[in-house]
């Protein structure tokens, strides 16, 4: 069953190739506002050896709120949060 296991990883890394959102754990915060974050992705990836293979962290990403013209909804975040990262 060696094959399907290689079937297996073959579809997570092309699903993870593709990137339009990925689940993430902030590793570190500015102090500016808006804040921009680093984040980790918590997507494993594997080599074709079958080996896991670590991300290293995504710097300076603006992190978007919900707001309108006289309103805006701001959601204290932290270090060790997890959330989505939606590349746009």
């Amino acid at each position: 069953m060696a094959w399907m296991e290689e079937i297996q990883r073959q579809i997570h890394n092309n699903n993870e190739a593709m990137s339009n959102a990925f689940p993430a754990v902030i590793v570190g915060i500015s102090k500016q506002y808006p804040p921009i974050v680093s984040v980790k992705p918590l997507c494993q990836r594997y080599t074709d050896g079958g080996e896991n293979m670590d991300d290293t962290p995504i710097i300076n990403i603006p992190v978007a709120m919900q707001r309108s013209g006289t309103t805006i909804f701001y959601f204290p975040i932290k270090v060790g949060d997890t959330g989505m990262c939606i590349v746009s």
